[in-house]
């Protein structure tokens, strides 16, 4: 958390620009932001960056984000909507939709895909805008659903957002979203072992080297969060943000996801049918580890409502 006005001014400056010089190196390496026409980039370093490993590992969340919210309908709010794919995903499911983000370059790739995106004859409405999620102020009850992909850890003043967040949500409607919450201490070494044994983008030498550091608690082995190319406000909210859901809405699914494969799988270097194949072992891998609850995962998914009952006084 900021301790001064001057210190968070300047961190929220540097977060802003770190997503836009992100979404430029994604383009250039030939992102497209659009789930119909969602291309693999010619350096592919997270799951994101390679559409058949994104699907594996968290295709079904997206799914259902879009799908619930489709199904109610009406206007919706997207918090931390980045280049715009699940926005355009709601608008063309006949949905009005408000979309923020941090950085002024991910909005302006956002709007300027929205001018040549193909649409449906059912086509909603995108209102793209450049803002900081930790001090803006939203109406009261407008929106059906607000969504969120991986976004509020990124988020000091987690408590301010979700307190804007039910003040904005009609009664009875949902918040939506999938984020990180960090990978535990088993999780880290079970990444590193894996690492280690399987084929990846390392050598042999520095993997031993990273497993070393992973137990010294230097930095997670095996995770994706190892770039030292990371934003100034990377994780600084974990799992509290999901008791500062529960202590306003109504939770209808938590569950956690991906306890060790999530910066594993983009590392693999196999011919992609094999690829793919081994990443689908390594998911189930870590969806069982999962449900046998010997270990959590470093995702949650989330899906809350606000009461009938429950309009908050918040203004």
């Amino acid at each position: 958390m900021p301790t001064n006005e001057n210190s968070y001014q300047r961190r929220i400056l540097q977060e802003a620009q770190h997503w836009t010089n992100v979404a430029e190196r994604m383009i250039a390496d030939g992102f497209i932001p659009d789930l119909r026409r969602w291309a693999k980039l010619k350096q592919v370093t997270a799951m994101w960056h390679d559409p058949e490993i994104e699907k594996i590992m968290r295709g079904k969340f997206k799914e259902f984000i879009i799908r619930k919210a489709s199904e109610v309908g009406g206007r919706a709010l997207d918090l931390g909507c980045g280049m715009g794919w699940l926005s355009l995903e709601l608008a063309r499911n006949g949905m009005a939709v408000d979309a923020i983000d941090i950085s002024e370059g991910r909005i302006q790739i956002a709007k300027d895909y929205l001018a040549i995106a193909p649409k449906t004859e059912k086509f909603g409405s995108i209102n793209y805008i450049v803002a900081d999620l930790n001090e803006i102020i939203l109406e009261k009850s407008v929106y059906e659903s607000v969504v969120a992909w991986d976004t509020m850890h990124h988020i000091p003043k987690i408590d301010r957002l979700m307190d804007e967040v039910e003040k904005a949500l009609k009664p009875g409607g949902n918040l939506i979203a999938l984020d990180h919450v960090g990978i535990s201490k088993p999780g880290q070494l079970l990444a590193g072992l894996f690492c280690f044994l399987l084929p990846t983008d390392t050598s042999y030498s520095k993997k031993l080297k990273l497993i070393v550091e992973s137990m010294m608690k230097k930095r997670p082995a095996g995770n994706q969060s190892m770039s030292p190319d990371r934003s100034p406000f990377e994780d600084v909210t974990q799992r509290e943000m999901i008791e500062c859901i529960k202590k306003r809405l109504s939770i209808q699914e938590l569950r956690t996801t991906l306890s060790f494969s999530a910066g594993l799988v983009p590392r693999i270097r196999l011919r992609d049918p094999l690829k793919y194949a081994l990443i689908r072992v390594l998911k189930f891998l870590d969806d069982i580890f999962i449900q046998m609850k010997i270990l959590q995962g470093e995702y949650a998914f989330i899906w809350a409502r606000k009461e009938m009952d429950h309009i908050s006084e918040k203004s």
